[in-house]
């Protein structure tokens, strides 16, 4: 096929196009559809407030910086509010919870309950590679909100 339409082209009968094989140009086409879809931030339509405004910090240094976004994250989770009302607060915004009787590192609460609830989030923009992670670390006293802990940090530098 491929020879036929060179010889067309050669005698001037057919076009560049003619010469280039139609499957391999929508091939070509279809990996760059995908590709370039793939680039764009997932769900970044669908993402919450929280999660908007958080993409909207400035990002960490790779390996070497956390950014700490404690009153951003007291905004949407106030101090305060029932410890089953926060986590389904961070469930609706699309985070991961985790409850662990083990204190964070980010925390200081030595009145603290014994629960702690640890929500993540995974920023994933270019072929869907995690490129930051958000921690958000709760700790309660008497089953309300006590302290609010949060950072973003590149998806290397993992952190509990």
């Amino acid at each position: 096929m491929i020879l036929k339409n060179l010889t067309w082209f050669l005698k001037g009968e057919v076009s560049i196009i003619g010469v280039i094989d139609m499957k391999i140009i929508k091939v070509l086409l279809s990996i760059l559809i995908v590709l370039t879809a793939l680039s764009f931030p997932i769900d970044y339509l669908r993402q919450s407030p929280l999660v908007r405004e958080i993409a909207q910090l400035e990002a960490p240094v790779r390996f070497l910086d956390e950014v700490r976004f404690d009153a951003l994250a007291e905004k949407y989770i106030p101090l305060g509010i029932e410890k089953e009302q926060a986590i389904r607060q961070l469930e609706s915004y699309g985070f991961n919870i985790i409850r662990s009787d083990i204190v964070p590192r980010l925390l200081k609460c030595e009145q603290c309950d014994k629960e702690y609830i640890f929500a993540s989030y995974q920023f994933k923009n270019i072929y869907i590679i995690p490129s930051y992670l958000v921690s958000i670390q709760i700790g309660f006293q008497n089953g309300r909100v006590n302290i609010i802990a949060a950072v973003l940090f590149h998806s290397h530098d993992f952190i509990l």
